[in-house]
């Protein structure tokens, strides 16, 4: 399974501990996810 999130093409990875991701406790929003790895972006 991979976690992470699409934008322009490319993929950003998940680079956290899966603890962060278990806190929200639902199914991120596709907005919520690119606001989540935009500091992943070059």
């Amino acid at each position: 399974m991979f976690l992470g999130a699409e934008r322009g093409g490319l993929w950003y990875g998940f680079a956290g501990l899966m603890d962060e991701v278990r806190l929200f406790n639902r199914a991120l929003t596709r907005t919520e996810v690119l606001r989540l790895y935009a500091g992943l972006q070059p």
